[in-house]
């Protein structure tokens, strides 16, 4: 099979549907160019569809394995689709957030209800979790770090819970049924997230459609980020004090992102397909001599930032993001250690705090040199169950 680079999309535009992507305006689509694209004609991609950094679309040469995207998609930095064993649909309204991964005859936001009778809503599949040709309807969730096997349905209203492995559909529960503690009700702060996430990632899709009709050059490597309402104007990452700009850079270093490293440092210290976001929730500021592995990803959301000290080592697959607890300010003392695919949710923690691998921290204040067990899910500073799939060192 033949892996393509956005170079070439402009020349399949017809079966992908991308001619949206180059006008600019509103409708627009937008495909990153470090995305990974495999068997593009057997992709369709709607309007007003946002696609990340390093995201994985990997189609099969039938229509029978392709990917089919609809209206204001998104699919976030290094979120995986593989749809060589059987197609995958991902409907309107739909989110795979970082890191997510969706296997062979996966559907999401597909099938279902959605509250008052309307006929399209948001559904989601959260940081680092995998959908594994199960179906995700509309109004149902999938949060962060679970896991859902083959064949499954998570029912429009429910939600899987961080950390947990579905196994069985006695386990999910049914539409207006869910069944703690593996599925609990979508709530309206949940309703509400997902329509902000659409809605800033709908002015992802346009504006970075515009950047590259203005000049493809923006839209790779380190750069601006585009200019919206939540975050208007354009701002450049700064090394060591200094704005810097160099589209042929091998990550993506977005917006308002401050190290205090100089860029020849910093890349020395990072690893490959890493996606440091500040288009959304800024600055980004981090301190001396980060270790950043392969497909770290740190993002925030709106009107959100995040700091980080010195001497931080973020392990492959790890996950920074900012949100509004605590001041919407997400921040770390020096020496703050992420394991592998751990997450640190709009969360503090003093010098010294070690996250294990794949371990999960959302809404929590950790106090200095605090060591949060590899798989832990801890939420609001309360240990809410563990990461029950996956493997670690």
């Amino acid at each position: 099979m033949k892996t393509l680079t956005l170079s070439l999309l402009g020349l399949l535009a017809s079966s992908l549907s991308l001619a949206a992507e180059t006008s600019g305006t509103t409708g627009a689509s937008f495909v990153d160019p470090t995305a990974s694209v495999t068997n593009a004609r057997q992709i369709a991609l709607g309007e007003n569809t946002y696609v990340g950094p390093f995201a994985v679309l990997k189609a099969g040469t039938t229509l029978t394995s392709g990917i089919v995207l609809g209206k204001e998609v998104n699919i976030q930095d290094n979120v995986t689709l593989d749809a060589t064993g059987g197609r995958i649909v991902m409907g309107d309204l739909a989110i795979a957030a970082h890191g997510a991964t969706l296997k062979s005859k996966s559907q999401v936001g597909v099938g279902g209800s959605c509250p008052g009778g309307a006929k399209h809503c948001a559904s989601f599949v959260g940081f680092n979790s995998e959908v594994d040709g199960a179906t995700v309807q509309m109004d149902a969730m999938v949060t962060h770090l679970a896991r859902v096997a083959p064949g499954l349905v998570v029912p429009s209203g429910c939600k899987v819970m961080p950390g947990k492995l579905i196994t069985s559909q006695a386990q999910m529960g049914v539409a207006g049924v869910c069944r703690a503690p593996y599925t609990t009700p979508v709530t309206e702060a949940d309703r509400e997230f997902m329509k902000g996430v659409i809605e800033v990632n709908v002015c992802f899709a346009n504006q970075y459609a515009a950047m590259r009709k203005e000049d493809p050059s923006l839209v790779s490597g380190i750069n601006a980020d585009p200019s919206c309402g939540f975050n208007p104007g354009r701002q450049l990452p700064r090394f060591a004090g200094s704005t810097v700009q160099d589209s042929g850079f091998r990550n993506r270093i977005i917006g308002d992102v401050r190290m205090a490293d100089e860029l020849e440092d910093a890349d020395d210290r990072m690893g490959a397909q890493v996606a440091l976001r500040a288009d959304e929730g800024s600055p980004f500021t981090l301190g001396a001599n980060a270790l950043i592995d392969s497909k770290v990803v740190m993002h925030a959301l709106e009107h959100t930032k995040v700091t980080l000290g010195a001497n931080a080592v973020l392990g492959r697959r790890a996950l920074v993001h900012g949100g509004p607890a605590f001041g919407a300010h997400t921040q770390a003392g020096n020496g703050l250690s992420l394991g592998k695919e751990a997450v640190f949710f709009q969360s503090t923690a003093g010098a010294g705090v070690k996250l294990g691998c794949r371990a999960f921290v959302q809404a929590t204040q950790l106090a200095a040199y605090a060591q949060v067990p590899s798989r832990a899910v801890i939420i609001g500073g309360v240990q809410a169950g563990t990461v029950e799939w996956g493997t670690c060192p």
